[in-house]
Parts: structure tokens; sequence; C-alpha cells
């Protein structure tokens, strides 16, 4: 009897501890995908600081989204006086200590604020939990954390305005749970709309060289069909096949991106050349790590910001199939 009683104890705090946790599973994934609404949706402009280890960039940000789309301006503190403007898909690049204009369209890995996934059901590699609510540049905010399970990818800690959800603060937690990246808003306003004079280039640009980017190569099947992955990290696959050119030389370069829903590495393969600046071996900056290898004729660059053991084994992994 009291072997019943004790099976029936432990059975209904089992199904108490699984459903707390579906139930704190649902609240975050409600959380994130209120972030991926703010980003799109929310009009404010404010200012925020972004910094890898010791380096840290000061950008003015104004954001306004309505019935016509999304259009965004971002303005460098540093003095370069240089300007990235987004209307929808295309992108404006203003460097005035270059003397000259960039114009392409957005990638989509290349949008701010940093996008972050919103199944975590599919995360099966990182832990997810809420943590306290604390004041980000005067606004109530709710901090999640995201621990990954293994040694192949970083962690993260968010901030997220429990008003709006709009994220106010990141960290980039690296190996031994150190900040390796950060990003924090300093002072953030909400509004109503935004004036069309805010998303003007500070200069027109006259007397500046304009660059138009080119369109990447044919997604042509023969192009990537050579090429396979033989052993990847757990949880990492191809998500992104595509072509480019070299901006010096127009040369073809091949770039896949490798991800496990939530980090991604990019792997650029071309022709081997002559220079001796092509990397073999392992780099680091920052959170970002990089590592080359050469192949037959190909050179392979993986980079990410992933351990050194997980761009390593990408960039060993990159296998070509000679036609016989």
């Amino acid at each position: 009897m009291q072997s019943k009683l004790a099976l029936t104890v432990v059975i209904f705090f089992w199904i108490l501890t699984v459903n707390a946790n579906t139930a704190n599973q649902q609240t975050i994934q409600d959380w994130l995908e209120k972030m991926a609404q703010a980003s799109h949706m929310q009009t404010f402009s404010g200012t925020f600081i972004y910094g890898k280890n010791s380096d840290l960039a000061v950008m003015n940000i104004y954001h306004r989204a309505d019935k016509f789309g999304e259009i965004e301006k971002l303005i460098s503190m540093d003095g370069s006086g240089r300007e990235v403007i987004r209307s929808n898909d295309l992108v404006t690049c203003v460097l005035p200590d270059r003397n000259s204009v960039v114009v392409e369209k957005s990638r989509p890995l290349s949008k701010f604020p940093p996008s972050f996934p919103t199944q975590i059901d599919k995360l099966n590699y990182y832990s997810f939990s809420l943590q306290q609510q604390v004041n980000v540049a005067g606004h109530l905010s709710q901090k999640i954390s995201v621990i990954p399970k293994d040694a192949y990818r970083f962690g993260y800690l968010l901030w997220l305005d429990v008003k709006t959800g709009l994220l106010l603060k990141s960290h980039l937690m690296g190996e031994d749970n150190k900040m390796v990246e950060q990003f924090l808003f300093t002072n953030l306003k909400y509004h109503k709309s935004l004036d069309d004079k805010l998303f003007q280039p500070s200069t027109d640009g006259k007397k500046y060289t304009w660059h138009q980017a080119k369109k990447s190569l044919n997604k042509k099947p023969e192009l990537f069909d050579k090429w396979s992955f033989d052993k990847l990290p757990p949880g990492f696959k191809v998500s992104i096949k595509r072509g480019h050119t070299m901006p010096r030389g127009g040369k073809p370069l091949k770039h896949f991106v490798v991800s496990d829903g939530l980090a991604t590495v990019s792997v650029y393969i071309e022709n081997h050349s002559s220079e001796k600046s092509d990397l073999l071996g392992g780099t680091s900056m920052g959170a970002v790590n990089a590592y080359g290898k050469e192949l037959d004729e190909f050179h392979i660059t993986a980079v990410g910001e992933v351990p050194m053991v997980a761009v390593r084994m990408i960039c060993e992994s990159a296998q070509f199939t000679k036609v016989k």
C-alpha cells in the first residue's frame, strides 16, 4: 500500500514538473515572438553601444515602421560620419572617410536588430530560462538566459522591453562564461511617427564614388552539388547556399551558411590564389573565430561567432567530389 502511495506521489510531482517546464518554455517562446515583432513594428529613436571585448562603437538609430514598410538610419558617433540607411530591403552605406557610397540589397543575416529564432523547441542544444526583471535605458526589461549544452556554441543573455518586446540589451557569452560581445541601448524613445528628414543622408554624395553591389551568382545546382560537409558539429546543418563575386577581380566565390538554428557560420570557398594572405589554421577577433584550409585547388574559410572547436570542425568537414 505504501509503495503504491509513494509511486502515485512521484508520478504526481513528475506531471507537475513537466507541465511547469512546458509552460515556462511557452512563456519564453512568447517573449521571443514579441521581440521579433517589435523590431519590425515599433517606431523609435535612441543611442546604443555595440562592442566586442574592449572595442566599443556608439551609434544613433532612427527606426520607423508604417504601412509603407520599414526605414532605418544608423549614424556612427566615432567622428567618421558613416551612415547606414535601410529602406525595406535596400541598404545605402555612406562612407565620408572613403568618399564613397555603397548601395546593395539587404541580406537576411545583416539586419538590425539582430534576429533571434522563436521556435525554441527546435533549439535542442540550448537551455532557456526566465531571469529577473531590471531597468535598461529607463525601461523595465525581462531578462532571458540562453545556455549552450555543449562546447560547440556560445550562450546569450537577452533583456527585452516588458511593454514592447524590443531588444534593449544583449550579451554573447563565450568560453568560461565570459562576455565577448555586447549590445546596449543607453537611451531609447518610442514615437508615433518620425519625419522623413531624419532618414535622409547627411550629404548629397555628388563628390563621392558610388558603388552598386554586384548581383549574386545564379544558384545553379552544379555550383554546389560537388560540395558536402561530412561531419558537422551536433545540431548544425547547411541552411543557405549562394554565389558571390569577389570585390576585387570579380572571381567567383561559393558561400555556405551552416547553422544550428541560432548560431551561424559562413563557409567561403574560392579557387586557391598564390597570395600569402590566405588564412591557414585558426585566428580570433573578439567573439569571431575563423579557420582556413587548402583542399586541392581550393581555399576554404569558415568564420562565425562560435567556439574555435566548432569553426574548425565545420571547415575541416568540407569535402569536394571530383568528377571521374
